[in-house]
């Protein structure tokens, strides 16, 4: 009698995520199995494991970088994975100051979104209506989906109101517990620059109509702006400068000419020529 071992699909639950860390765990129908853990950036596999523990910790990686984990039980069938997408908590690439300056390496997914703005700000609100599920970790769940979508509909719907600008958008960066803490990024493109307490009042106004007045929102100013003006600024400088340099190299010409010009007129300079390059400029034009 053949015993057939069917692929057993895991659970898993994220446990915790830091800017570097994220902690999870799994749970199957069989007992005793071994298990096969990968990590994925992008397209790329960065770390596989065999294991018998049903738990697990990812350490050294980016801050505010979306991770893809997977596990499946390893069997003689074909392996059935189960996969959560995480982002990796994104507050410290906040803390850098500059964040748009080139030798600002760090957070390179989120300095594409944030520096390729006019204006950008982080925001951060305290819902405390709502209870976090450990779901919301995972940006493919249909909880983090709808949460998502909920925060970011009323937000831009309301904002581009209240800014008159149609291109006003946000792009939401994840969820952590403690009630639930949303994090996410609000994008301008209008050249008249927002106060940064201008749109804390507004973004609180709106989030409080929607989940009360506990809700409690800080926006922080990315210094999108202020880091491309000093970009242009910068530029301008090495321009003028270059002008300048062009002039003088102009007028240093003119004065030649006019010396060799004088020299043809009279056969003599009207300086007398002084040391070895004098003498050879004398001889020779």
């Amino acid at each position: 009698m053949k015993l057939f071992h069917f692929a057993v699909p895991v659970s898993i639950k994220v446990q915790n995520v830091t800017g570097e860390t994220i902690q999870f765990s799994w749970t199957s129908g069989r007992r005793g199995s071994l298990y096969t853990v990968s990590l994925v950036d992008g397209n790329r596999e960065i770390n596989k494991t065999t294991t018998k523990e049903t738990k697990s910790m990812f350490k050294h990686l980016l801050p505010g970088h979306v991770y893809t984990i997977s596990v499946a039980v390893l069997s003689c069938a074909e392996n059935i994975w189960t996969s959560v997408s995480v982002r990796t908590d994104p507050v410290s690439c906040f803390n850098r100051t500059e964040f748009c300056l080139p030798q600002n390496t760090g957070c390179p997914d989120l300095k594409y979104i944030v520096c390729s703005h006019y204006q950008a700000f982080a925001c951060r609100a305290l819902l405390k209506s709502q209870t976090f599920n450990h779901m919301l970790y995972n940006s493919n769940s249909e909880h983090y989906k709808m949460m998502s979508e909920s925060i970011r509909t009323e937000v831009v719907r309301e904002m581009r109101i209240k800014l008159k600008d149609d291109h006003f958008d946000t792009i939401m960066l994840g969820f952590r517990p403690g009630s639930v803490i949303a994090y996410f990024i609000s994008l301008l493109q209008k050249q008249e620059p927002i106060d940064v307490n201008v749109m804390q009042a507004y973004l609180s106004q709106i989030l409080k109509s929607k989940f009360g007045d506990q809700t409690e929102v800080t926006v922080q100013s990315l210094s999108a702006q202020s880091s491309i003006g000093k970009s242009s600024t910068w530029k301008v400088a090495v321009i003028v400068l270059g002008v300048l340099l062009g002039v003088a190299l102009l007028l240093i010409l003119l004065v030649t000419l006019s010396y060799i010009y004088m020299k043809e007129r009279s056969g003599k300079y009207l300086v007398e020529p002084k040391g070895l390059l004098g003498n050879f400029i004398y001889k020779h034009l």
